[in-house]
């Protein structure tokens, strides 16, 4: 065989395949980070401390990577006791998958003491980078029940898209990219649960790589408890749309392939 033919049956297949590469997501891996403030109120944020924990530090007791588990029991102020307290973050693994960032808590109560400010108020955001593109579409839902807390609690929930791939909870308002949803329950009965679903197109689309975050704000009243606390943003991994020099690179190979192949047929 002559030495041209064998550079043209080795390289170009070749090629054809590095276009196709050219498709798949990048293979770097974000940090899930929790940041978090609390207070009690009333007065002007006295007492309040903010706290910032990222993956697989000494804050988290679960030592697997994109999983925070917070230890239970009284944090950051006295009397506001958090327990069962996980964020994890999953990427989609190919088509039909979803990439997932998830938060949750099983109790949080407040209770320090008929002598205690009237209630605490906590600020929470949790963010991961490099999630898996494209994506065009966003799923969201945030639930809990509120316990002996039908006055002066409340909660605001939010969730944000960065295309840009920006990493949030720097501090508890570090919420980088477009607010995507948003959602703001205040109990009047005792016990009240609170249930909240969105689904919708994004305005700018993902890329192979791009952020999410979510947060949260909560009053919580001397003697009250938040229970079963949910919170979740889920992007589904939509087809790859290949660009135009891709396109280019992907014919040019087909077409040399066929001209070699028509090539041989004509020496046998």
């Amino acid at each position: 065989m002559p030495k041209t033919q064998l550079i043209a049956r080795n390289v170009l297949p070749a090629a054809l395949a590095a276009a196709l590469c050219g498709l798949a997501a990048p293979s770097a891996h974000g940090v899930l980070i929790i940041s978090y403030t609390a207070s009690n109120i009333p007065g002007g944020g006295a007492n309040t401390v903010t706290v910032t924990c990222v993956d697989n530090t000494a804050c988290d007791t679960d030592l697997s990577i994109g999983s925070i588990v917070l230890p239970n029991g009284t944090m950051p102020i006295p009397g506001l006791v958090v327990n069962g307290s996980t964020s994890f973050s999953t990427r989609a693994t190919g088509p039909g998958s979803n990439n997932v960032l998830s938060s949750g808590s099983s109790t949080i109560t407040y209770n320090p003491g008929a002598a205690g400010p009237s209630f605490a108020r906590v600020t929470a955001t949790i963010s991961d980078t490099f999630f898996v593109g494209p994506s065009t579409s966003v799923f969201t839902s945030g639930s809990g029940t509120f316990l002996n807390a039908a006055s002066l609690s409340n909660i605001t929930l939010g969730w944000w898209n960065d295309p840009a791939n920006a990493q949030g909870a720097g501090t508890p308002t570090d919420r980088p990219g477009n607010m995507v949803d948003t959602f703001f329950f205040d109990p009047t009965l005792n016990p009240e649960s609170f249930s909240h679903n969105f689904s919708g197109t994004l305005a700018t689309p993902d890329g192979l790589a791009y952020s999410m975050t979510m947060g949260f704000t909560f009053d919580l009243v001397n003697g009250g408890s938040l229970v079963s606390r949910g919170q979740a943003e889920v992007k589904p991994l939509a087809a790859a749309i290949p660009e135009p020099e891709t396109y280019a690179l992907m014919l040019a190979g087909l077409a040399a392939v066929g001209l070699v192949s028509r090539r041989r047929s004509r020496r046998v």
